[in-house]
């Protein structure tokens, strides 16, 4: 019956988490992180039995199982930031599922509290590296790059890290784009990305600025008369986080390529 159930609820967990973030309803079961809410609980009254969603809270952690001889063999390695189901807790331990991926973690690496692993941004402030905002930051994208990021922090970085928060796919190619290249021109081929010159909401909007650098923001909405808000850093200085909003005929002056990851 717990069998049953946990593959029940990983249906219901892969479907409602989907719908949710790419329609972002309300109605969901399985709530993120709005800036008032902690942990999310679910509930099976009929069993008795509680699910948490939890986020790995350590750079790393290996995921192990018991085999049929009663060792212990890895699984996985699951990264800072990355979501997980918890099945059940025992002592300094946890049963987690993320995806295809079942077994058991150290209790002390994950959190059920978001506000605990994420980064929280304010609108016209700078981040260095030495700010706990950019380390998080860092902590959850650094395995996508082909270098460890340092310095005051990048809008490539930013971007991703929305990506990543919004649990979009990324092709294997990605992992081999290099600072200051375009990600249009990597990803061009990749069927389950789209690269056009109209923006769409969660897009990732790449352009030159007026001084030569290569930006990139997150589309956050697409208003009715064609204008675009965008988060992003160092659109007015390097580092500082900005909340953008352009007119149409701002954004199509920048050139841009919007991507968009499905």
């Amino acid at each position: 019956m717990y069998e049953a159930f946990v593959a029940a609820v990983r249906e219901l967990w892969d479907f409602s988490l989907q719908s949710f973030q790419r329609k972002r309803k309300s109605s969901t079961t399985f709530k993120e992180y709005s800036g008032a809410v902690g942990p999310t609980i679910v509930s099976n009254k009929k069993n008795q039995q509680f699910l948490e969603i939890g986020y790995i809270s350590l750079t790393h952690v290996d995921c192990f199982r018991v085999n049929e001889r009663g060792d212990k063999e890895k699984v996985s390695t699951l990264h800072y930031g990355q979501k997980v189901l918890v099945l059940q807790k025992n002592g300094q331990e946890v049963e987690i599922s993320r995806g295809n991926i079942q077994g058991w973690i150290a209790t002390m690496s994950v959190s059920s509290d978001p506000r605990e692993v994420f980064p929280v941004f304010a609108s016209d402030s700078t981040y260095n590296e030495k700010n706990d905002t950019t380390t998080k930051l860092r902590a959850c994208v650094q395995s996508y790059f082909l270098k460890k990021k340092s310095g005051i922090l990048r809008s490539d970085e930013f971007v991703l890290y929305k990506l990543i928060r919004d649990d979009f796919p990324f092709p294997e190619v990605f992992h081999s784009i290099e600072d200051s290249e375009r990600w249009s021109e990597k990803l061009r081929q990749q069927i389950t990305v789209d690269i056009t010159t109209e923006p769409k909401t969660q897009s990732v909007m790449e352009y030159v600025s007026p001084t030569g650098v290569l930006q990139f923001g997150y589309v956050t909405a697409v208003r009715p008369d064609e204008s675009i808000v965008i988060e992003t850093i160092g659109y007015v200085v390097a580092g500082m986080y900005s909340v953008v909003t352009f007119t149409k005929e701002q954004w199509i002056h920048l050139q841009p390529t919007f991507i968009t990851f499905h």
